[in-house]
């Protein structure tokens, strides 16, 4: 899972995705606008032909007046002249006239049966507005289209006519065949042009951004082992820590109350920013840093200074920047990392949950790190005996839910300090 989702995050898939259907969406579009063109083309060149009778009545065909206004008794053969005329046009099919309210006054049947009416084009018709309904198939193509009727400028009725062509149904279903075929093929083209010039942009940006992490990554190395190496350490220290605070995030993240909390960004944030947990240490002079003997209380005093220090260093960094950076984690573990669960440590004096995870991670790092390492004033300790020390200030020093995660993968952590 964790897999998928780092390739679901990945930019290049994001973007295939969104461009797909970015093309997708647009062929549709311009499929459906093409063939609404086609299709209203047809209509237009149907209904201009019988708009042209349908206006000429009151002039060419008195004798369908009487049915318009409603007569009962409508012999067919006072339509003669009139069907004789619009069955001129090769698609004519069919013919009904409904009066005002839309009662079927009279009706000739085509050589086509066609279903029943629609009424919501005749009520449009009823309303002075021509409509229409369009039917294609393999066959054929069905057009079925509402007049409304003006007599002196007064809306009289309704005339329905079905048209059927059996060319034209085959002819639109080729040419929307070949509309679709033509737009998606372009589509395609245009996709795979965008993809393979957007992954040609996207190589060299993470060519560039991995230079330009790596360069990241030796800047923050080089500090944090300048105060390592002022520090009789060879730099070993900064390696090691950080690898353990990700041990440990990865442990915690198991956990449903941290599950959400430990992305993957933390974890690479707090990897990212462990070396600088004592970067402050630049500033306590050599003579007490590097004593061999006990410190003095003032001596321990002036040690104590260098979380503040630190912290300074990379507010004063983050203050450069108009963006959310790792730093603001690092100032975290540089400030609070020798905080104490009980609140005992400094320098705020922090306890519980007040102090900052990513501090209470480190502080146990740290201090595993610094018993199995030798120092000018003590010998390196055991494996076990550093768990003993640890595991004995559960919910003094550290985080007890964090020592029950370290405790189920000691066995990681010893392998690390042996290396």
């Amino acid at each position: 899972m964790a897999i998928i989702r780092k390739f679901v995050k990945n930019l290049l898939f994001q973007y295939t995705i969104l461009s797909l259907i970015c093309t997708i969406a647009v062929s549709v579009f311009v499929i459906y606008v093409l063939i609404q063109i086609n299709q209203n083309q047809t209509v237009k060149i149907h209904s201009i032909f019988y708009n042209e009778f349908i206006e000429s009545i009151p002039e060419n065909y008195p004798e369908i007046l009487p049915a318009l206004k409603g007569l009962e008794h409508i012999d067919i053969h006072e339509f003669e002249h009139f069907l004789t005329d619009i069955n001129l046009y090769p698609t004519f099919n069919s013919l009904k006239i409904y009066n005002k309210s839309l009662q079927l006054i009279w009706e000739s049947r085509g050589s086509f049966a066609v279903k029943e009416s629609n009424r919501a084009l005749l009520k449009e018709a009823s309303q002075g507005q021509f409509s229409f309904e369009i039917l294609h198939t393999e066959k054929l193509s069905i057009l079925n289209s509402s007049f409304p009727v003006f007599i002196n400028n007064h809306l009289t009725g309704v005339i329905e006519i079905t048209d059927i062509d059996k060319k034209n149904g085959s002819a639109f279903e080729i040419n929307r065949s070949s509309v679709i075929l033509t737009v998606l093929a372009g589509g395609f083209f245009f996709y795979i042009s965008l993809f393979f010039l957007f992954y040609k942009v996207y190589q060299k940006q993470e060519k560039a951004y991995s230079r330009l992490n790596l360069s990241q990554q030796l800047t923050l190395h080089s500090m944090s082992l300048l105060a390592e190496l002022r520090d009789n350490d060879t730099g070993a220290h900064i390696i090691r820590t950080k690898t353990y605070c990700r041990l440990i995030g990865k442990e915690l993240k198991k956990r449903k109350k941290f599950k959400k909390y430990l992305t993957e960004n933390y974890l690479e944030d707090l990897e990212r920013s462990a070396p600088l947990h004592d970067i402050g240490k630049v500033g306590i002079p050599d003579s007490i840093l590097l004593k061999p003997g006990k410190l003095t209380v003032e001596e321990f005093e002036i040690i104590k200074t260098h979380p503040e220090k630190g912290a300074e260093v990379l507010a004063n960094a983050a203050e450069s920047l108009d963006f959310q950076s790792f730093f603001e984690m690092g100032i975290q573990i540089v400030l609070h990392h020798h905080e104490n669960w009980d609140g005992s440590g400094y320098p705020k004096g922090l306890s519980g949950e007040n102090i900052p995870l990513s501090a209470r991670i480190m502080a146990l790092a740290d201090v595993y790190d610094a018993l199995r390492t030798e120092r000018t004033y003590k010998a390196a300790f055991s494996h076990d005996k550093a768990v003993q020390i640890i595991t004995e200030d559960s919910g003094k020093k550290f985080d007890p839910e964090i020592i029950d995660a370290f405790l189920n993968i000691e066995d990681k952590f010893e392998g690390i300090s042996l290396q």
